[in-house]
Order: C-alpha cells, then structure tokens, then sequence
C-alpha cells in the first residue's frame, strides 16, 4: 500500500513538472518573440515542436521551424508544408504554395532556419505543417503533430 501511494506520488509530482524550452523567432519588426513550447518526456516521442514566419523583404517571407524527438530519429522534421493566405486574417484560408516535405536522418533535430518564399502579396499569410519523427529499426513507431505558425501581412 505504501509502495502504491509513493509511486502516484512521484507520477502527480512528474506530470506537474514538465519542464519548457524558448524558442526564438524573428520578427518583421526584428524584435524577438519568445515561443515557450512544453517538453514532454517519454519513450520515445516528439519532444519539441514549432514553426513560425516573419516577412523577409518585397513580397517574401521567412519560414523558422524546429522538430525535436526524445532520441535519435530514422527520419524527422516537417511534413505538408504549406503557405496559406486569407484576405483578412481570420478565416477563408486558401493554399497559395506547397512545398512539400523537409526532412532530415538519423538526427533527433531537424531545423529550418531563414527558408524565405516568395508570394503574391497583398494578403495574410500563415505556414501548416506536421511535425513528424519516425523512430529508428524495422517496427519503429512515428508520431506526427498538426502545427500552424503565426499570422503576418505582406503587402502588395
């Protein structure tokens, strides 16, 4: 019995302490965000995850993305990426470009840094994508997570 209580006790006590990372991202203003993404620890599992975008000169805008897993990964990064565009901001979102997957091997880090894009401008813009790991060996589970970045304006 007192095995048992001691045992939930340390599992409240691990659940309530997950511990969290920043990620920095550049604004267009060049002013720095603070992205706090939680860090989930398990057997072997997405850890970190985020994707943000700023503009990046005429009619261009810069994609900054980070997958991270718990462990060396058979595969890693992001998958379906794709610029979406809105005339105001809040919905009617339409997909201007895809571009695909960006992945990277036997790493548990995959980083995209600075990717600029060129669009059509005079429009909102955000980036979807799925964050996605594959752990390594023939039966190796993945784990994939659904991600949109922020919202920016680039004019025409």
């Amino acid at each position: 019995m007192v095995r048992r209580i001691l045992i939930l006790g340390i599992a409240g006590i691990l659940s309530f302490n997950v511990p969290t990372i920043s990620i920095k991202a550049m604004a267009e203003n060049n002013l720095t965000e603070e992205y706090q993404e939680q860090e989930e620890i398990f057997a072997y599992s997405l850890s970190t995850y985020c994707i943000s975008i700023s503009a990046s000169g005429y009619k261009t805008l810069c994609i900054d993305a980070i997958t991270k897993a718990t462990e060396e990964a058979q595969s890693i990064g992001i998958k379906n990426v794709t610029i979406e565009r809105s005339p105001n901001g809040r919905d009617n979102w339409a997909a201007e470009k895809g571009l695909g997957d960006m992945l990277a091997s036997n790493t548990n880090l995959y980083s995209l840094e600075d990717y600029s894009v060129s669009v059509d401008g005079g429009y909102f813009y955000r980036v979807t994508c799925t964050h996605y790991a594959k752990a390594k060996g023939l039966l190796g589970s993945s784990e994939s997570e659904y991600n949109v970045s922020n919202i920016i304006w680039i004019g025409n």
